[in-house]
């Protein structure tokens, strides 16, 4: 939906990035391992902004993936790249991105992730 700019009026933009926070919560918390799931979930910020993220893996006990597109406005348009970020809990520096081929290819975005 948008307001009369043809941009996403304010508070709906709003309303979606808190949907897709709850969301990624939600999923976070049925991806990880039990114990893991078992402690107090907070919300975290990812160092690449804005971006969407669609998906979550729990690598191992201690390490989380999630994937989606960072996305750059170019105008009237977004680009959208495809984008890995992960986190670690033992080394206590939060979400960070992680590098992949796919960096360079625009119009993209990841869907989904998994680890075994």
């Amino acid at each position: 939906m948008t307001g009369r700019t043809g941009r996403p009026a304010r508070g709906r933009r709003a309303s979606r990035v808190t949907a897709a926070a709850v969301t990624l919560e939600a999923r976070l918390a049925t991806a990880l391992p039990a114990h893991a799931a078992a402690t107090a979930w907070n919300r975290e910020a990812v160092p690449v902004t804005p971006a969407n993220l669609l998906a979550v893996a729990g690598v191992d006990s201690h390490t989380t993936w999630a994937v989606g597109a960072q996305v750059t406005p170019e105008g009237k348009a977004s680009l959208r790249t495809p984008l890995l970020v992960g986190r670690d809990d033992r080394d206590g520096l939060g979400w960070r991105r992680i590098p992949t081929p796919a960096d360079q290819v625009s119009g993209s975005r990841f869907n989904a992730v998994s680890a075994a």
